[in-house]
């Protein structure tokens, strides 16, 4: 019995030696699993970290476009406040009708038909001319400082004396003094 001991002692340093190079390879690839998952995790992280910084950008108003927006505001808050001034929108249409080459016959504010729903001032602009200019006018209205929209329109041949002016028309334009929603969204009205 004697030499088997000692041949189990010659062995049992080669199992010793055999069972910690097992035990090594097993926890090398259990922890190299584990750094994967963690190396995974981590470029996950870093892909929506460098999508939110590419994001950020948009999401930030510089101090140029806030003035901007600012200024916008305060020339809105103008606008309002002038598109209750009726004289200056009558002054606006007689110098847009003249732009686009129109005799003005006249201009008259006008009562909105259903009081509860009128917000804007309503005015009956009466004019002459060929019907390019006419169409200029209407859409010259909306680009004003205070711009006013077409909510009517009436156009007939012009007549002088009874008798019917070659190429020329009367137009009567009820347009709405009016400030746009777009710009009170933008200037954060």
């Amino acid at each position: 019995m004697n030499g088997f001991s000692a041949s189990i002692r010659e062995w049992a340093g080669c199992a010793i030696a055999i069972a910690l190079v097992i035990g090594a390879a097993v926890y090398a690839l259990a922890r190299g699993t584990r750094v994967g998952a963690d190396i995974r995790t981590l470029r996950l992280a870093a892909d929506s970290l460098n999508v939110s910084a590419q994001e950020a950008p948009t999401a930030v108003i510089d101090a140029g476009e806030l003035e901007r927006v600012s200024r916008m505001r305060v020339d809105f808050q103008s606008r309002l406040r002038d598109s209750m001034k009726l004289g200056l929108v009558v002054t606006q249409l007689s110098e847009e009708a003249r732009r686009a080459g129109l005799q003005i016959v006249e201009i008259q504010p006008q009562r909105p038909r259903d009081m509860n729903s009128a917000r804007f001032p309503l005015f009956k602009v009466t004019v002459v001319g060929d019907y390019q200019r006419i169409a200029t006018y209407m859409g010259g209205c909306r680009q004003q400082r205070i711009p006013a929209r077409v909510v009517d329109f009436n156009i007939v041949p012009a007549t002088e004396g009874g008798e019917h002016v070659t190429g020329q028309l009367r137009a009567d334009i009820t347009v709405e003094a009016y400030a746009s929603e777009a710009v009170a969204a933008i200037g954060g009205l």
